[in-house]
């Protein structure tokens, strides 16, 4: 449906979540970790990134707990209008460690040394 996105929520519900993510998670860090353009074409693009989202808090710790906070793989379309890039579309799940990419497990390796 139009203005819904990938778990049928609108603009508004969407919103909510995020900001009801972000009041709950004070300092939120995130870390890029690999990103593949799947597909670019003129005035369109697809992308796949992989994350990790942790509290201000949990990254003081991080290196001496080894808690590296949560994974997320990101699917992203872009859309050209005029001189930008907007996006157009993302879909975003949970991942386990296990499931990261050899790219990103190197990233995370220069991120957190000694995993």
């Amino acid at each position: 449906a139009a203005g819904k996105d990938f778990e049928n929520r609108d603009k508004r519900e969407t919103e909510a979540m995020v900001r009801e993510y972000f009041h709950e998670y004070r300092g939120i860090v995130l870390h890029i970790l690999a990103t593949r353009i799947d597909e670019l074409k003129a005035g369109e693009a697809s992308v796949q990134t992989e994350v990790v989202l942790s509290s201000g808090a949990a990254e003081v710790f991080r290196k001496l707990f080894r808690a590296f906070g949560d994974f997320y793989r990101f699917d992203l379309k872009f859309r050209k209008a005029g001189e930008e890039w907007r996006i157009s579309y993302a879909k975003w799940e949970n991942i386990g460690l296990n499931d990261l990419s050899p790219e990103s497990r190197q990233l995370l390796k220069k991120i957190f040394p000694g995993i």
